[in-house]
């Protein structure tokens, strides 16, 4: 039973390519160098377009080639471009929503690759929140589709000419070289990994491949070796380990696709006997490989977004079985009907997309006024930011900080914080029983850490701040009458990593203070997208950073006795840190500046707050 080596080729580009999306999420120290999967895709597509175009008489007209291509390709990545429309119109803002739909028709067009030049870094973290960047490669498979087609034409006009023959053969080495120099002359940059110009050499040398085979095919010992198998594993695993140093990658990689391109060259099937059931698993992964790369990045980009924490199982398990659907039910229909119908489907894909275009651009044009008032409000957050602060801290100043408590007989609250703590009387103020409250504040600033007080080491503040910080410890006499008075003390603060192991220490000096009389609320840190440094500021949630993440995980397991945790990932997340709210219900944004709240974001905590009865408990009175 012999194997093909296109299958091979085809089963192994598609899974490395897999492997690697999924480390991004889930093995981020990934060892695997992300390029490889897809240049073996177009090394394999370069000799199988040789082939349909050399071997099949009737592909001599341009317009039927060009219908073949789009019946091949376009009803599979239809169908997925429509299910990531639908999906990102229910999880994405209308703003970002807008953007998608852009990919969604450069992908439609085959042009994504153009349209994500200096826009997208495919190695940065903002990849992981555009679902169809993966289809960059389509566009250079199409746009190298129509080029490569009159280079063939005519070398199979004048194949039975040897002279010219080989004038073709030169030439197309000739111009694989030169593109060989473009990819690494543009090795770093967007350029070098998105447009043709740099990656024709990897469908060029399976041309080549193709047409060294057609030629007689010198190299034919090669697929009677016994150790063919075993020479292409060895030579794959070599190279693949200089991929890891990008320095070396050109050398690395046009080994190891020159390797590649030789055997194809030479054995276009392998004649050996493959393991017990490896023929069908390496056809199974062959013949899907189109839909599981259409599908497998989109499952991981809403995963990532939406569900993290997810076992690795899910996106494999969901992957493999709408490819699997798609290929049952919309590739193999299309693929294998006849030539006739296969062209008027193709002709009513082309009516359906128009059709499609036109009523999403009525729907994008309906919610168009939404979105503009969206990035309005952005461009208010950018031009009014002294507005936002001034509000996060005027009536925390003018009514709360370093103010005495009065005398009346209600609850007493002490906010001791830095500007957090200016934030979470704005959420106070906005409750229902703000004037049943006497709030007042003591402002430590953020350099301090929140955490001064007697036994601190203020050799971890910055020089400039230790003064500062070492007159606003807690002990300290000017502390002392509200601590005394307080009913419930409330520690809120952007805390930071170095200063968390003295966060116990800080709690237990408060309760000292208090003579164990007041109630003590531990509020974590809160997050939200930076709305003027970050590119997904319209999403309608986010998740919270692993770095701020941990930092709540380690003030959340305290477990200090007599002190209540107010949990902000749990008020705002649907999980821990996970699937968190950017956006209230009119679209405004929660944060101005990803820390701080908004007008609109004290209202939303606020409203949440009063939900779980939060502000109920602050009518507690201290025992006396």
């Amino acid at each position: 039973m012999s194997l093909d080596f296109i299958s091979l080729l085809r089963s192994f580009a598609v899974l490395y390519v897999f492997l690697y999306h999924l480390q991004l999420v889930w093995s981020p120290n990934h060892v695997l160098p992300g390029w490889f999967g897809v240049d073996i895709f177009f090394l394999v597509s370069g000799f199988l377009i040789s082939q349909i175009v050399l071997d099949k008489q009737s592909d001599t007209n341009f317009f039927e080639f060009f219908l073949s291509r789009i019946s091949r390709l376009l009803p599979t990545l239809l169908v997925v471009v429509i299910v990531i429309v639908i999906l990102a119109g229910k999880l994405f803002s209308q703003n970002a929503l807008v953007q998608i739909f852009d990919d969604a028709i450069g992908s439609l067009f085959w042009i994504n690759n153009f349209l994500f030049v200096n826009k997208i870094d495919y190695w940065g973290r903002d990849a992981l929140s555009v679902p169809l960047l993966h289809t960059w490669s389509l566009g250079l498979e199409m746009q190298f589709y129509l080029i490569t087609w009159f280079y063939l034409v005519l070398y199979r006009k004048y194949y039975n000419k040897n002279a010219l023959s080989y004038i073709f053969i030169i030439f197309q080495i000739t111009i694989c070289l030169i593109s060989f120099l473009f990819f690494w002359l543009y090795l770093h940059s967007d350029k070098g990994f998105y447009l043709l110009q740099s990656r024709y050499w990897q469908f060029g040398l399976g041309v080549l491949a193709y047409q060294v085979y057609r030629n007689q095919n010198p190299f034919a010992f090669v697929s009677n070796s016994k150790f063919t198998t075993i020479v292409i594993a060895l030579i794959l695993i070599g190279f693949t380990q200089l991929l890891n140093y990008s320095n070396f990658r050109p050398v690395a990689d046009i080994l190891i696709l020159g390797t590649l391109a030789f055997f194809l060259s030479s054995c276009h099937f392998f004649h050996i006997r493959p393991a017990l059931g490896m023929k069908n698993v390496v056809q199974y992964f062959s013949n899907q490989s189109y839909p599981i790369y259409l599908v497998h990045f989109p499952i991981i980009v809403f995963c990532h977004q939406f569900a993290p924490g997810l076992s690795i199982i899910i996106p494999i398990l969901l992957t493999l079985v709408f490819a699997y659907f798609l290929h049952k039910f919309v590739e193999q229909p299309f693929r294998y009907s006849y030539r006739e119908s296969r062209i008027k489907i193709s002709l009513q894909f082309i009516v359906f997309t128009i059709s499609l275009m036109g009523l999403y651009g009525s729907k994008i044009l309906t919610i168009d006024q939404n979105t503009n008032k969206v990035v309005e409000k952005k461009e208010k957050h950018v031009s009014k930011i002294e507005k936002f602060n001034k509000y996060v801290r005027s009536g925390y100043n003018n009514n709360a900080r370093s103010k005495l408590f009065s005398k009346d007989m209600k609850p007493k609250i002490l906010l001791i914080g830095d500007s957090h703590s200016a934030d979470f009387y704005n959420i106070l103020r906005a409750s229902k029983i703000f004037e049943k409250l006497d709030v007042k504040g003591l402002y430590i600033p953020r350099a301090c850490g929140n955490i001064a007080h007697e036994d601190f080491n203020l050799n971890l503040i910055a020089l400039k701040f230790r003064n500062k910080c070492g007159v606003k410890r807690i002990g300290e006499d000017r502390s002392k009458p509200w601590l005394l008075n307080a009913d419930t003390v409330i520690l809120v603060s952007q805390w930071k990593e170095k200063f968390l192991p003295f966060v116990r220490n800080l709690l237990q000096k408060t309760k000292e203070e208090t003579n164990g009389k007041a109630q003590i609320i531990l509020v974590n840190r809160k997050h939200f997208p930076n709305p003027l440094k970050r590119k997904n500021e319209n999403l309608k949630f986010f998740n919270y950073p692993s770095k701020i993440k941990n930092i709540n995980s380690t003030l959340r397991n305290l477990n200090e006795p007599g002190v209540m945790f107010l949990d902000f990932e749990f008020i705002n997340c649907k999980k821990e840190g996970s699937f968190c709210s950017n956006l209230d219900s009119n679209q405004s944004l929660l944060s101005f500046d990803g820390s701080h709240l908004s007008p609109a974001g004290v209202a939303w905590i606020a409203s949440k707050l009063e939900k779980n009865n939060f502000f109920e408990k602050l009518l507690f009175k201290r025992r006396n």
